[in-house]
């Protein structure tokens, strides 16, 4: 399991409940250089080597890597589908990075000097970033920290303790409140976390139905980032159960009405990459008869078409 430990997500707790859980024995830690948590290993192949392929048997032969490191890092490494994080609130969550280091690493600027700072700009894209959200194995929410661990567990036939840890003492109320001028400055400076966010609560949400009504997760996309020749002639995209070896099938609709039955089975390089099933088969492409207009709405839906997998609006470029 790899767990990208994302500041101030409550990510401490996860932490120690897996922990606790897997085994200290066979845990594995990325802090940083300077941390004293930081395992040897890591030390001696990512910082002082700088050698991370010679990490392929050590971590093969742990259950869980956690740490503040972006995705990227030690995806390679992993299964898509053993993949976790957390997220919370954009504002929320900066507000509370900010206090942590005030009052743990003796920070003395002010809160909108620490909004501007980069590091804290998208922070939680950024660690993210590197592999498709969806195809992400789980990634829990702060808010709904307990039902979180209860969709672990169930997911990955875990028994994981819902503890909380390393909360601000000092804090007064459930949320933090903010000026209006830090509120719009966060907003302005994190649209990428906000985004990110918002979707992890869609794809939350749609894995708690599924795990409410005992039925398989089926994930994808409407891919996005096509070649200019094709964008306006064709629609990829892709879908997996990130447990199942099988091709998955979908229906796909323009501005409503259905156009095609899609079976993912093409290859993407990037799923191949992050390890998810089928070696990265899980894709799909349809020719569509027309081109596509400006504004039309694309929208992928799972076989029977009573749940939205996802949409997009189609813009020429």
């Amino acid at each position: 399991m790899l767990f990208v430990h994302i500041p101030k997500t409550a990510g401490t707790s996860f932490r120690k409940a897996a922990e606790k859980y897997y085994g200290t024995g066979r845990t594995k830690y990325d802090y940083g250089e300077q941390s004293p948590v930081t395992s040897p290993t890591i030390l001696e192949h990512n910082y002082r080597n700088q050698d991370r392929a010679m990490l392929a048997k050590p971590l093969a032969s742990c259950s869980l890597l956690a740490g503040h490191f972006p995705l990227a890092r030690y995806a390679p490494f992993f299964r898509a589908f053993d993949i976790c994080a957390f997220v919370r609130e954009p504002a929320q969550q900066i507000r509370s990075h900010y206090e942590h280091h005030c009052r743990a690493l003796g920070y003395k600027k002010s809160f909108l000097d620490f909004i501007n700072e980069n590091r804290n700009k998208n922070a939680q894209f950024k660690n993210l970033n590197g592999c498709p959200l969806p195809a992400i194995g789980f990634i829990g929410l702060t808010e709904r920290y307990e039902e979180s661990i209860e969709l672990f567990n169930y997911q990955y036939d875990a028994k994981l303790v819902a503890n909380t840890e390393n909360k601000n003492p000092n804090k007064s109320g459930a949320v933090y409140q903010l000026s209006d001028e830090e509120s719009a400055l966060i907003n302005e400076l994190n649209t990428e976390d906000f985004r990110v966010y918002n979707y992890a609560i869609e794809l939350f949400e749609r894995k708690l139905h599924a795990m409410q009504e005992g039925t398989a997760y089926l994930c994808g996309q409407i891919e996005t980032n096509l070649p200019k020749r094709i964008r306006n002639s064709q629609i990829r995209g892709w879908l997996m159960v990130p447990d199942s070896e099988q091709p998955q099938q979908g229906i796909l609709r323009i501005n409503g009405c259905q156009v095609a039955e899609v079976v993912a089975s093409d290859y993407r390089s990037w799923a191949k990459e992050r390890n998810t099933v089928r070696s990265g088969f899980i894709g799909f492409t349809y020719h569509t008869e027309g081109k596509l207009e400006d504004g039309d709405l694309i929208e992928l839906y799972n076989p029977n078409g009573t749940e939205l997998i996802d949409s997009h609006r189609f813009i020429c470029q």
